[in-house]
């Protein structure tokens, strides 16, 4: 893989993580929305709570009014009871909103009122009788103020919290539409970058091939030439063998000759004469071990090799001395 195929991934995988991180933000920042929006829902129904409360304490209170029977003090008790809970329940679910706290204290001032007139009318019936109770009630017009009061408090905290409500709604919304685009356009750039990435490789990967067959082509062509390299060394070495061979018969009738020249005729031979003898017998014997070595040399191919230290002192001082002869009158550079 190259640098531009590697950086194009380390692109993509970047841009990934960035989506992947921008995701989770989101996811959160819409899992928040949408807790608030609960939150918010649960804040509207205990505010109806609170007043079917009140309406079960009220409905309560007229049952004994007309009846004088203990058993409807129940449904007062019990609505008494679980409004003062649902209104803790809301003070604990408005905390985070104060205009709603100033709210509940308003509210909570018309109920303890209008609990404290329901008390008073069950003290007058449950001392004075019916009647006593009727006219309470029906000469009581502060209850039905109260009440209206009440309902209107509830309403307009309602009204507040749908207001907060369609807020939030819109706030989670316009979150889910934002990671929903982050998301599109993310995996869109992402995928576009990877499409690259691979046409990239494909790329790379189409020159590696030509190239590997490039090589395997140049492989087999060095294989042929080292066939051909080998049968022609062997072809050489025949060669070689066979002209050393040939050359052995005419070299040995040299050397021969001359040594019954010298051996025979050496008393009516002069000095020079001798001399032409003596070089003929050393070129014979130089010509031999020529020989020998280009024999040797054809056997080399067949030998396995042998690393070793040579001195090349000694080689040149023996090249220099057989070429010194030859040049002893000539100026060699």
């Amino acid at each position: 893989m190259t640098l531009t195929s590697k950086c194009i991934a380390a692109s993509a995988l970047f841009i990934l993580l960035g989506i992947g991180v921008l995701s989770f933000r989101s996811t959160l920042r819409e899992q928040e929305s949408r807790e608030w929006v609960t939150h918010t829902h649960l804040v509207i129904a205990k505010l109806q709570d609170i007043l079917i409360d009140i309406t079960q304490a009220e409905a309560g209170q007229r049952g004994y009014i007309l009846t004088g029977d203990e058993k409807y003090l129940k449904p007062f008790d019990d609505g008494v009871t679980r409004l003062q809970a649902d209104t803790e329940g809301f003070r604990s679910l408005a905390s985070d909103n104060p205009r709603q706290e100033e709210a509940l204290q308003r509210l909570d001032a018309l109920i303890q009122a209008r609990l404290a007139a329901l008390r008073e009318r069950i003290e007058i019936r449950r001392r004075y009788g019916l009647e006593a109770g009727a006219k309470a009630v029906e000469f009581g017009n502060n209850g039905e103020f109260l009440m209206n009061g009440i309902r209107e408090r509830i309403g307009e905290m309602r009204q507040a919290e749908e207001r907060l409500l369609g807020q939030r709604l819109s706030t989670a919304a316009a979150s889910s539409r934002r990671m929903r685009t982050i998301i599109i356009l993310g995996n869109t750039v992402a995928i576009l970058i990877l499409s690259l990435a691979g046409f990239v490789i494909h790329r790379e990967t189409n020159k590696r091939n030509l190239a590997e067959q490039d090589l395997r082509h140049a492989n087999q062509g060095l294989e042929r030439r080292t066939l051909e390299l080998s049968e022609t060394n062997h072809e050489l070495e025949s060669f070689s063998y066979s002209v050393a061979h040939d050359l052995r018969a005419p070299l040995r009738q040299i050397a021969g000759y001359s040594n019954v020249l010298s051996r025979d005729h050496a008393p009516v031979l002069n000095a020079e004469a001798r001399r032409y003898l003596n070089k003929i017998d050393e070129g014979a014997l130089k010509m031999g071990r020529l020989v020998d070595d280009l024999l040797s040399l054809s056997r080399v191919g067949r030998q396995q090799l042998d690393f070793h230290t040579t001195p090349l002192s000694s080689l040149l001082r023996q090249v220099v001395e057989d070429l010194a002869p030859e040049c002893s009158e000539r100026n060699v550079e």
